[in-house]
């Protein structure tokens, strides 16, 4: 008898379209396919720019989606759900993925040194393929505020000036109010 578990490993393939976005197909333990709408849920569960998946397409049974996308959600992993890679390559893509999310997300984006002239340079740490997926979600994020490529440096120092704003500890209580702990 197998064990229950909400614990599941999910096979992805992962390829890369000619525009630069991206196309999963995932399949389950035993090889079955697993639908597009489901795999978005699946992929993209915390990702609140696309309301959880709901504005990322899907079509012909694959996922689509664009750098930043992928980045964002691969940087939040699925508390149930561990993704694995059909083959090497696929293996190697998740990897990608992975590492350039977790780059994105450092706060102050220590291993991004800048980008003079609006050309993204990042730490010698960073492999070509992360660098070059980075290089894309920032194309993205520019393409999308309408900014041109030569204002990178700011959106990158904008990034870090808000990731210094951004702390663990908990919002100050109104005056007055009890502290956690208090009366004790």
């Amino acid at each position: 008898m197998k064990p229950l578990t909400l614990n599941r490993d999910i096979r992805l393939s992962v390829s890369e379209s000619p525009d630069g976005r991206f196309l999963f197909a995932g399949f389950d333990s035993s090889g079955d396919f697993i639908g597009s709408r489901p795999l978005k849920e699946l992929l993209f569960f915390s990702h609140t720019r696309s309301y959880m998946g709901l504005l990322i397409e899907d079509s012909d049974g694959a996922v689509r989606a664009g750098s930043r996308e992928v980045v964002e959600s691969f940087g939040d992993s699925h508390p149930f759900v561990r993704y694995l890679g059909k083959s090497d390559e696929d293996e190697r893509w998740i990897g990608i993925f992975k590492e350039a999310a977790a780059i994105y997300r450092e706060p102050g984006l220590p291993r991004i040194i800048g980008a003079p002239g609006g050309s993204l340079q990042v730490a010698e740490s960073v492999s070509a393929e992360a660098a070059r997926l980075l290089d894309r979600v920032f194309a993205e994020i520019l393409a999308e505020g309408g900014i041109g490529q030569e204002r990178l440096e700011d959106v990158i120092r904008f990034r870090r000036s808000e990731a210094a704003k951004t702390t663990d500890a908990p919002p100050p209580l109104p005056n007055g109010a009890p502290s956690v702990g208090a009366g004790r």
